[in-house]
Protein backbone atom coordinates (compact mmCIF):
# COMPACT_ATOMS: atom_id res chain seq x y z
CA UNK A 1 0.00 0.00 0.00
CA UNK A 2 0.81 3.23 -0.58
CA UNK A 3 1.78 5.73 2.50
CA UNK A 4 -2.14 6.54 4.36
CA UNK A 5 -3.59 9.70 2.90
CA UNK A 6 -6.85 11.38 4.44
CA UNK A 7 -9.29 11.52 1.43
CA UNK A 8 -12.36 11.39 3.21
CA UNK A 9 -13.62 15.00 2.60
CA UNK A 10 -12.77 14.59 -1.22
CA UNK A 11 -16.55 13.12 -1.74
CA UNK A 12 -18.04 16.29 -0.11
CA UNK A 13 -15.90 18.92 -1.65
CA UNK A 14 -16.86 20.40 -5.02
CA UNK A 15 -14.33 18.95 -8.30
CA UNK A 16 -12.19 21.40 -9.74
CA UNK A 17 -14.24 23.44 -12.57
CA UNK A 18 -11.45 23.04 -15.04
CA UNK A 19 -12.12 22.72 -18.54
CA UNK A 20 -13.36 19.83 -20.49
CA UNK A 21 -14.80 18.62 -23.82
CA UNK A 22 -18.19 19.41 -25.26
CA UNK A 23 -19.96 16.80 -26.36
CA UNK A 24 -21.66 18.69 -28.98
CA UNK A 25 -22.22 17.77 -32.63
CA UNK A 26 -19.49 19.85 -33.70
CA UNK A 27 -17.14 17.05 -32.07
CA UNK A 28 -15.71 14.24 -34.19
CA UNK A 29 -18.11 11.18 -33.03
CA UNK A 30 -16.02 8.68 -34.45
CA UNK A 31 -12.01 8.37 -34.47
CA UNK A 32 -10.16 9.13 -37.66
CA UNK A 33 -8.12 5.63 -38.50
CA UNK A 34 -5.16 7.28 -39.18
CA UNK A 35 -4.83 9.75 -36.68
CA UNK A 36 -5.18 6.84 -33.93
CA UNK A 37 -3.12 4.01 -36.01
CA UNK A 38 -0.43 7.14 -35.28
CA UNK A 39 -1.09 8.05 -32.13
CA UNK A 40 -0.99 3.89 -31.51
CA UNK A 41 2.15 3.36 -33.53
CA UNK A 42 4.26 6.70 -31.86
CA UNK A 43 2.61 7.58 -28.53
CA UNK A 44 0.87 4.69 -26.93
CA UNK A 45 3.95 2.18 -26.15
CA UNK A 46 5.55 4.99 -23.90
CA UNK A 47 2.01 5.84 -22.37
CA UNK A 48 0.08 2.58 -22.47
CA UNK A 49 -3.05 2.83 -20.50
CA UNK A 50 -5.37 3.63 -23.03
CA UNK A 51 -6.55 -0.37 -23.86
CA UNK A 52 -4.72 -1.96 -26.80
CA UNK A 53 -6.20 -0.89 -30.14
CA UNK A 54 -8.52 -3.76 -31.07
CA UNK A 55 -10.22 -2.96 -28.00
CA UNK A 56 -10.60 0.75 -28.26
CA UNK A 57 -13.72 1.00 -30.50
CA UNK A 58 -15.51 -0.24 -28.00
CA UNK A 59 -14.05 1.26 -25.28
CA UNK A 60 -14.79 4.69 -26.75
CA UNK A 61 -18.46 4.26 -27.75
CA UNK A 62 -21.49 5.38 -25.75
CA UNK A 63 -21.94 8.81 -24.16
CA UNK A 64 -19.53 7.78 -21.31
CA UNK A 65 -16.57 7.40 -23.83
CA UNK A 66 -17.18 10.06 -26.49
CA UNK A 67 -14.85 12.75 -24.84
CA UNK A 68 -12.23 10.20 -25.69
CA UNK A 69 -12.95 10.52 -29.25
CA UNK A 70 -11.61 14.14 -30.01
CA UNK A 71 -8.61 14.30 -27.85
CA UNK A 72 -7.21 10.80 -29.88
CA UNK A 73 -7.61 12.86 -32.58
CA UNK A 74 -6.26 15.60 -31.29
CA UNK A 75 -3.07 13.62 -30.60
CA UNK A 76 -2.60 11.82 -33.39
CA UNK A 77 -2.45 14.68 -35.59
CA UNK A 78 0.04 16.32 -34.05
CA UNK A 79 2.46 12.96 -34.68
CA UNK A 80 0.68 12.99 -38.29
CA UNK A 81 2.12 16.91 -38.79
CA UNK A 82 5.50 15.89 -37.89
CA UNK A 83 5.98 12.92 -40.10
CA UNK A 84 4.24 15.28 -42.75
CA UNK A 85 4.88 18.67 -43.64
CA UNK A 86 1.99 18.97 -46.02
CA UNK A 87 -0.18 18.15 -43.42
CA UNK A 88 -2.04 20.75 -40.18
CA UNK A 89 -2.67 19.31 -36.92
CA UNK A 90 -6.04 19.24 -35.65
CA UNK A 91 -6.44 22.54 -33.25
CA UNK A 92 -7.03 21.32 -29.47
CA UNK A 93 -10.28 20.16 -28.46
CA UNK A 94 -13.25 23.08 -27.38
CA UNK A 95 -13.72 23.61 -23.56
CA UNK A 96 -15.99 24.21 -21.24
CA UNK A 97 -16.74 23.78 -17.31
CA UNK A 98 -18.75 20.64 -17.05
CA UNK A 99 -18.03 16.99 -17.61
CA UNK A 100 -19.07 13.90 -16.12
CA UNK A 101 -16.68 11.72 -13.17
CA UNK A 102 -16.19 8.63 -14.32
CA UNK A 103 -12.93 7.04 -15.83
CA UNK A 104 -12.93 7.84 -19.12
CA UNK A 105 -12.78 11.56 -18.48
CA UNK A 106 -9.73 10.56 -16.18
CA UNK A 107 -8.25 8.82 -19.06
CA UNK A 108 -9.26 12.19 -20.96
CA UNK A 109 -7.54 14.49 -18.77
CA UNK A 110 -4.59 12.55 -18.58
CA UNK A 111 -3.93 12.61 -22.46
CA UNK A 112 -4.59 16.56 -22.21
CA UNK A 113 -2.38 16.96 -19.13
CA UNK A 114 0.45 15.53 -21.20
CA UNK A 115 -0.15 17.22 -24.72
CA UNK A 116 -0.87 20.61 -22.79
CA UNK A 117 2.11 20.56 -21.06
CA UNK A 118 4.26 19.58 -24.15
CA UNK A 119 3.07 22.56 -26.17
CA UNK A 120 3.99 24.10 -23.17
CA UNK A 121 0.97 25.34 -21.13
CA UNK A 122 2.04 23.91 -18.29
CA UNK A 123 -0.40 25.92 -16.15
CA UNK A 124 -3.13 24.02 -17.87
CA UNK A 125 -1.36 20.88 -17.91
CA UNK A 126 -1.37 21.30 -13.85
CA UNK A 127 -4.96 21.78 -13.55
CA UNK A 128 -5.95 18.74 -15.61
CA UNK A 129 -3.99 16.72 -13.82
CA UNK A 130 -5.42 17.64 -10.47
CA UNK A 131 -8.77 17.38 -12.53
CA UNK A 132 -8.06 13.63 -13.20
CA UNK A 133 -7.07 13.17 -9.91
CA UNK A 134 -10.10 14.98 -7.71
CA UNK A 135 -12.10 12.51 -10.56
CA UNK A 136 -10.06 9.48 -9.71
CA UNK A 137 -10.02 9.63 -5.90
CA UNK A 138 -14.12 10.64 -6.21
CA UNK A 139 -14.99 7.36 -8.23
CA UNK A 140 -12.62 5.01 -6.55
CA UNK A 141 -10.25 4.63 -9.38
CA UNK A 142 -7.86 3.83 -6.63
CA UNK A 143 -9.47 0.73 -5.10
CA UNK A 144 -8.61 -2.60 -6.38
CA UNK A 145 -12.17 -3.67 -7.43
CA UNK A 146 -12.81 -0.60 -9.89
CA UNK A 147 -11.33 -2.82 -12.47
CA UNK A 148 -13.14 -5.76 -12.11
CA UNK A 149 -16.74 -3.48 -11.79
CA UNK A 150 -15.92 -1.70 -14.80
CA UNK A 151 -13.96 -3.86 -17.14
CA UNK A 152 -17.03 -5.10 -19.33
CA UNK A 153 -15.85 -8.83 -18.64
CA UNK A 154 -12.50 -8.34 -20.17
CA UNK A 155 -9.24 -8.45 -19.27
CA UNK A 156 -7.49 -6.41 -21.06
CA UNK A 157 -10.19 -3.64 -19.99
CA UNK A 158 -9.76 -4.19 -16.89
CA UNK A 159 -5.96 -3.75 -17.13
CA UNK A 160 -6.80 -0.68 -18.72
CA UNK A 161 -8.20 0.93 -15.75
CA UNK A 162 -5.61 -0.74 -13.42
CA UNK A 163 -2.97 1.22 -15.90
CA UNK A 164 -4.79 4.55 -15.25
CA UNK A 165 -4.20 4.87 -11.93
CA UNK A 166 -0.77 4.31 -12.04
CA UNK A 167 -0.40 6.39 -14.71
CA UNK A 168 -2.25 9.49 -13.34
CA UNK A 169 0.01 8.31 -10.16
CA UNK A 170 3.33 8.69 -11.91
CA UNK A 171 2.12 11.48 -14.11
CA UNK A 172 1.63 13.51 -10.61
CA UNK A 173 5.44 12.81 -8.99
CA UNK A 174 7.23 13.65 -12.46
CA UNK A 175 4.80 16.81 -12.63
CA UNK A 176 6.00 17.67 -9.46
CA UNK A 177 9.65 17.07 -10.30
CA UNK A 178 9.46 19.29 -13.93
CA UNK A 179 7.73 22.12 -11.76
CA UNK A 180 9.36 22.14 -9.10
CA UNK A 181 7.25 21.85 -6.36
CA UNK A 182 6.69 19.12 -3.35
CA UNK A 183 3.12 19.00 -4.21
CA UNK A 184 2.66 15.30 -5.28
CA UNK A 185 -1.33 14.99 -4.89
CA UNK A 186 -1.31 11.33 -5.08
CA UNK A 187 2.03 10.08 -3.10
CA UNK A 188 0.00 9.74 0.30
CA UNK A 189 -3.01 7.98 -1.23
CA UNK A 190 -3.64 4.60 -0.15
CA UNK A 191 -4.33 2.21 -2.84
CA UNK A 192 -4.38 -1.09 -3.26
CA UNK A 193 -4.72 -1.61 -7.26
CA UNK A 194 -2.31 -4.32 -8.66
CA UNK A 195 0.72 -3.84 -10.84
CA UNK A 196 -0.06 -3.81 -14.44
CA UNK A 197 0.65 -7.24 -16.28
CA UNK A 198 4.13 -6.98 -18.80
CA UNK A 199 3.66 -4.83 -22.02
CA UNK A 200 3.45 -7.68 -24.77
CA UNK A 201 0.87 -9.63 -22.72
CA UNK A 202 -1.71 -6.40 -22.52
CA UNK A 203 -0.70 -6.07 -26.43
CA UNK A 204 -1.57 -9.07 -27.87
CA UNK A 205 -3.35 -11.39 -25.35
CA UNK A 206 -6.62 -11.41 -23.23
CA UNK A 207 -5.13 -13.77 -21.16
CA UNK A 208 -3.82 -12.00 -18.18
CA UNK A 209 -1.43 -13.61 -15.81
CA UNK A 210 -1.94 -13.35 -11.76
CA UNK A 211 -1.98 -9.51 -10.81
CA UNK A 212 0.77 -9.18 -8.36
CA UNK A 213 0.27 -6.14 -5.58
CA UNK A 214 2.94 -3.11 -4.48
CA UNK A 215 3.32 -4.76 -1.48
CA UNK A 216 4.71 -8.04 -3.02
CA UNK A 217 6.94 -5.84 -5.38
CA UNK A 218 7.99 -3.90 -2.12
CA UNK A 219 9.25 -7.33 -0.38
CA UNK A 220 10.68 -9.04 -3.42
CA UNK A 221 14.33 -8.34 -2.29
CA UNK A 222 13.61 -11.29 0.85
CA UNK A 223 11.41 -13.93 -1.45
CA UNK A 224 12.52 -17.74 -1.34
CA UNK A 225 11.78 -17.84 -4.95
CA UNK A 226 11.80 -14.93 -7.41
CA UNK A 227 9.13 -13.63 -9.23
CA UNK A 228 9.45 -11.89 -12.55
CA UNK A 229 7.45 -8.27 -12.40
CA UNK A 230 6.44 -6.32 -15.47
CA UNK A 231 8.21 -3.81 -17.05
CA UNK A 232 5.65 -1.29 -15.94
CA UNK A 233 5.65 -2.00 -12.35
CA UNK A 234 9.77 -1.11 -12.81
CA UNK A 235 8.39 2.34 -13.78
CA UNK A 236 6.31 2.94 -11.24
CA UNK A 237 9.52 1.76 -8.89
CA UNK A 238 11.15 4.60 -10.38
CA UNK A 239 8.45 7.07 -10.44
CA UNK A 240 8.28 6.47 -6.49
CA UNK A 241 12.52 6.60 -5.84
CA UNK A 242 12.13 9.85 -7.89
CA UNK A 243 9.17 11.08 -5.32
CA UNK A 244 11.37 11.01 -2.41
CA UNK A 245 14.19 12.56 -3.94
CA UNK A 246 12.23 15.72 -5.14
CA UNK A 247 12.19 17.45 -1.75
CA UNK A 248 15.82 16.78 -1.13
CA UNK A 249 16.32 18.81 -4.87
CA UNK A 250 13.81 21.94 -3.97
CA UNK A 251 15.35 22.05 -0.38
CA UNK A 252 16.61 25.62 0.29
CA UNK A 253 19.64 26.12 2.67
CA UNK A 254 17.49 27.38 5.47
CA UNK A 255 15.34 25.01 5.69
CA UNK A 256 15.38 20.95 7.42
CA UNK A 257 17.25 19.11 5.01
CA UNK A 258 15.33 15.75 4.11
CA UNK A 259 17.76 12.36 4.28
CA UNK A 260 20.17 12.18 1.79
CA UNK A 261 21.21 9.04 2.15
CA UNK A 262 18.12 7.29 2.22
CA UNK A 263 16.51 8.65 -1.17
CA UNK A 264 19.98 7.91 -2.92
CA UNK A 265 19.95 3.95 -0.83
CA UNK A 266 16.59 3.78 -2.21
CA UNK A 267 17.63 4.96 -6.37
CA UNK A 268 20.70 2.40 -5.41
CA UNK A 269 18.61 -0.47 -4.72
CA UNK A 270 16.37 0.35 -7.23
CA UNK A 271 19.35 -0.24 -10.14
CA UNK A 272 21.31 -2.61 -8.34
CA UNK A 273 17.96 -4.90 -8.24
CA UNK A 274 16.99 -4.67 -12.01
CA UNK A 275 16.38 -7.73 -13.69
CA UNK A 276 19.21 -8.98 -15.87
CA UNK A 277 16.56 -8.76 -19.10
CA UNK A 278 15.63 -5.19 -17.68
CA UNK A 279 19.18 -3.21 -17.26
CA UNK A 280 18.51 -2.53 -21.25
CA UNK A 281 15.45 -0.97 -22.46
CA UNK A 282 16.70 -2.44 -26.08
CA UNK A 283 14.77 -5.67 -26.80
CA UNK A 284 16.71 -8.80 -28.70
CA UNK A 285 15.33 -7.44 -31.94
CA UNK A 286 16.47 -4.56 -31.78
CA UNK A 287 13.34 -2.71 -30.77
CA UNK A 288 13.01 -0.02 -27.74
CA UNK A 289 10.68 -1.14 -24.57
CA UNK A 290 9.94 2.02 -24.36
CA UNK A 291 8.25 1.57 -20.53
CA UNK A 292 11.93 0.18 -19.45
CA UNK A 293 12.82 3.27 -22.00
CA UNK A 294 11.18 5.58 -19.13
CA UNK A 295 12.41 3.26 -16.06
CA UNK A 296 15.81 4.02 -16.94
CA UNK A 297 15.05 7.99 -17.89
CA UNK A 298 14.05 8.17 -14.51
CA UNK A 299 16.74 6.47 -12.96
CA UNK A 300 19.15 9.04 -14.78
CA UNK A 301 17.01 12.48 -14.15
CA UNK A 302 16.83 11.02 -10.55
CA UNK A 303 20.61 11.19 -9.74
CA UNK A 304 20.50 14.13 -11.56
CA UNK A 305 18.39 15.75 -9.31
CA UNK A 306 19.81 14.26 -6.16
CA UNK A 307 23.58 15.28 -6.97
CA UNK A 308 23.55 18.15 -8.68
CA UNK A 309 22.31 20.44 -5.75
CA UNK A 310 25.37 19.13 -4.13
CA UNK A 311 27.78 19.11 -6.91
CA UNK A 312 30.68 21.53 -8.51
CA UNK A 313 28.34 22.01 -11.32
CA UNK A 314 25.89 24.11 -8.56
CA UNK A 315 28.80 26.30 -7.16
CA UNK A 316 30.31 26.77 -10.40
CA UNK A 317 27.69 29.48 -10.89
CA UNK A 318 25.92 28.72 -14.03
CA UNK A 319 22.66 30.44 -13.50
CA UNK A 320 19.51 29.16 -16.30
CA UNK A 321 16.14 29.63 -16.79
CA UNK A 322 15.18 26.52 -18.85
CA UNK A 323 11.65 24.93 -18.79
CA UNK A 324 11.15 21.94 -16.75
CA UNK A 325 14.97 21.83 -15.31
CA UNK A 326 15.68 22.85 -11.74
CA UNK A 327 17.71 26.07 -11.05
CA UNK A 328 18.79 24.16 -7.68
CA UNK A 329 20.39 26.11 -4.94
CA UNK A 330 24.06 25.13 -3.94
CA UNK A 331 23.77 22.82 -0.94
CA UNK A 332 26.80 21.69 1.32
CA UNK A 333 28.79 18.49 0.76
CA UNK A 334 32.01 17.38 1.36
CA UNK A 335 32.09 14.96 -1.03
CA UNK A 336 31.69 17.57 -3.79
CA UNK A 337 33.53 15.61 -6.62
CA UNK A 338 31.63 12.62 -5.56
CA UNK A 339 28.30 14.59 -6.23
CA UNK A 340 29.58 15.95 -9.34
CA UNK A 341 30.66 12.45 -10.69
CA UNK A 342 27.55 11.07 -10.31
CA UNK A 343 25.57 14.05 -12.27
CA UNK A 344 27.70 13.95 -14.86
CA UNK A 345 27.59 9.78 -15.27
CA UNK A 346 23.46 10.21 -15.38
CA UNK A 347 24.02 12.73 -18.16
CA UNK A 348 26.15 10.43 -20.08
CA UNK A 349 23.27 7.74 -20.00
CA UNK A 350 20.77 10.24 -21.06
CA UNK A 351 22.93 10.85 -24.20
CA UNK A 352 23.47 7.37 -24.88
CA UNK A 353 19.52 6.98 -24.71
CA UNK A 354 19.11 9.84 -27.24
CA UNK A 355 20.76 7.28 -29.61
CA UNK A 356 18.65 4.47 -29.08
CA UNK A 357 17.44 2.64 -32.40
CA UNK A 358 14.28 4.20 -33.96
CA UNK A 359 13.04 7.64 -34.05
CA UNK A 360 12.75 10.08 -31.89
CA UNK A 361 9.27 10.68 -32.13
CA UNK A 362 8.56 7.54 -30.55
CA UNK A 363 10.09 8.29 -27.28
CA UNK A 364 7.67 9.61 -24.13
CA UNK A 365 7.27 13.51 -24.56
CA UNK A 366 8.47 13.87 -21.31
CA UNK A 367 11.87 13.20 -22.44
CA UNK A 368 12.36 16.33 -24.04
CA UNK A 369 13.21 17.53 -20.08
CA UNK A 370 15.74 15.04 -19.54
CA UNK A 371 17.71 16.50 -22.83
CA UNK A 372 17.33 19.37 -21.45
CA UNK A 373 18.93 17.82 -18.01
CA UNK A 374 21.41 16.30 -19.71
CA UNK A 375 22.30 19.68 -21.33
CA UNK A 376 22.97 21.50 -19.08
CA UNK A 377 25.33 18.70 -17.14
CA UNK A 378 27.11 18.81 -19.99
CA UNK A 379 27.26 22.85 -20.24
CA UNK A 380 28.26 22.90 -16.61
CA UNK A 381 31.25 20.33 -16.72
CA UNK A 382 32.50 21.19 -20.04
CA UNK A 383 35.01 23.59 -18.63
CA UNK A 384 36.03 21.62 -15.76
CA UNK A 385 39.57 20.60 -14.77
CA UNK A 386 38.58 17.30 -13.57
CA UNK A 387 36.56 16.65 -16.64
CA UNK A 388 39.08 18.17 -19.57
CA UNK A 389 40.23 14.88 -21.14
CA UNK A 390 36.81 14.61 -22.15
CA UNK A 391 36.14 18.53 -23.35
CA UNK A 392 35.87 16.86 -27.00
CA UNK A 393 33.74 13.98 -26.22
CA UNK A 394 31.08 16.74 -24.30
CA UNK A 395 31.33 18.84 -27.40
CA UNK A 396 29.48 16.12 -29.03
CA UNK A 397 27.27 15.11 -26.14
CA UNK A 398 26.41 18.94 -26.24
CA UNK A 399 25.85 18.82 -29.90
CA UNK A 400 23.67 15.64 -29.76
CA UNK A 401 21.21 17.48 -27.05
CA UNK A 402 20.84 20.02 -29.17
CA UNK A 403 20.11 17.85 -32.29
CA UNK A 404 17.55 16.20 -30.26
CA UNK A 405 15.72 19.04 -29.24
CA UNK A 406 15.57 20.24 -32.92
CA UNK A 407 14.43 16.93 -33.89
CA UNK A 408 11.49 16.90 -31.16
CA UNK A 409 10.71 20.16 -31.92
CA UNK A 410 8.73 19.23 -34.76
CA UNK A 411 6.13 17.69 -32.49
CA UNK A 412 6.65 19.54 -29.76
CA UNK A 413 6.15 23.25 -28.67
CA UNK A 414 8.01 22.25 -25.13
CA UNK A 415 11.19 21.22 -27.54
CA UNK A 416 11.39 24.61 -29.23
CA UNK A 417 11.49 26.47 -26.51
CA UNK A 418 13.44 24.32 -24.31
CA UNK A 419 15.78 24.35 -27.67
CA UNK A 420 15.88 28.27 -27.27
CA UNK A 421 17.01 28.36 -23.53
CA UNK A 422 19.71 25.58 -24.00
CA UNK A 423 21.59 27.64 -26.63
CA UNK A 424 21.30 30.79 -24.64
CA UNK A 425 23.35 29.02 -21.94
CA UNK A 426 25.65 27.42 -24.32
CA UNK A 427 26.38 31.01 -25.24
CA UNK A 428 26.68 32.12 -22.07
CA UNK A 429 28.73 29.56 -21.08
CA UNK A 430 31.09 29.35 -23.99
CA UNK A 431 31.10 33.50 -24.71
CA UNK A 432 30.80 35.17 -21.82
CA UNK A 433 30.39 38.39 -22.49
CA UNK A 434 33.83 40.80 -21.88
CA UNK A 435 32.53 43.77 -20.78
CA UNK A 436 31.85 42.17 -17.00
CA UNK A 437 35.27 39.59 -16.69
CA UNK A 438 37.96 41.03 -14.68
CA UNK A 439 40.81 42.14 -16.55
CA UNK A 440 42.87 38.72 -15.82
CA UNK A 441 39.50 36.94 -17.56
CA UNK A 442 39.55 34.50 -14.09
CA UNK A 443 35.82 36.15 -13.20
CA UNK A 444 34.35 32.72 -13.42
CA UNK A 445 36.87 31.17 -11.30
CA UNK A 446 36.57 33.82 -8.39
CA UNK A 447 32.78 33.77 -8.06
CA UNK A 448 33.23 29.97 -8.00
CA UNK A 449 36.03 29.94 -5.48
CA UNK A 450 33.76 32.53 -3.88
CA UNK A 451 30.57 30.12 -3.91
CA UNK A 452 32.28 27.00 -3.25
CA UNK A 453 34.08 28.42 0.32
CA UNK A 454 30.26 29.88 1.29
CA UNK A 455 28.99 25.99 0.55
CA UNK A 456 31.93 25.23 3.08
CA UNK A 457 33.21 22.96 0.02
CA UNK A 458 37.65 23.08 -0.05
CA UNK A 459 37.67 22.34 -4.19
CA UNK A 460 37.87 25.43 -6.34
CA UNK A 461 37.03 25.48 -10.14
CA UNK A 462 39.36 26.10 -13.11
CA UNK A 463 37.74 27.76 -16.11
CA UNK A 464 39.90 27.93 -19.06
CA UNK A 465 37.76 30.28 -21.56
CA UNK A 466 41.29 32.50 -23.33
CA UNK A 467 40.39 30.61 -26.70
CA UNK A 468 37.01 31.54 -26.92
CA UNK A 469 36.49 33.98 -29.37
CA UNK A 470 34.62 37.23 -28.31
CA UNK A 471 32.28 39.89 -29.42
CA UNK A 472 29.12 39.86 -31.41
CA UNK A 473 30.06 37.10 -33.91
CA UNK A 474 28.07 33.25 -33.19
CA UNK A 475 30.52 31.95 -36.16
CA UNK A 476 32.15 30.14 -33.19
CA UNK A 477 28.86 29.05 -31.69
CA UNK A 478 28.06 27.58 -35.75
CA UNK A 479 31.60 26.28 -35.50
CA UNK A 480 31.19 24.43 -32.19
CA UNK A 481 27.83 22.70 -32.95
CA UNK A 482 29.58 21.17 -35.84
CA UNK A 483 27.46 23.53 -38.71
CA UNK A 484 30.23 23.85 -40.83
Amino acid sequence: MLDHYDFEELAVVPLRQYTYLRPDAEKPTSLDPIHTSILYSSFWPSHPFLPPRICLEEHVSGVEGISLIPVINYIGSIYACARNDELQALAPPQQLEEYPQNGFTVQTHILLAISSHMSNNPTQAQAFLLTASDIALAIGLHRHDFATRHGKGSHAMEESWRRTWWELYILDIMFAGLNQTNDMRLKGVESDVLLPCEEAIYYHSDAQPRARSLVEFNRRFFAEEEVQYSSFSYRIAAARALSGIIPISIVQPLQSLPSHTEAELVLENLTLHLPKQMQSFVNKDGSINEILFQTHMMIHASNIYLHRPRSILAASGLIHQINCVPNTATLHSESVLYHTKKAVDAADGICQMISAPSLLYSRTPFFVCAVALQAIIHLGAYNLPQWSHKQSVMQQQIQMSIGALKKLSELWEMASVVLRQVKSVARAVLDPPRDIRFPDDKRDYVLAHHRLEEAGIEETLSVNIRDIPQGDDDSWFDDFLGRN
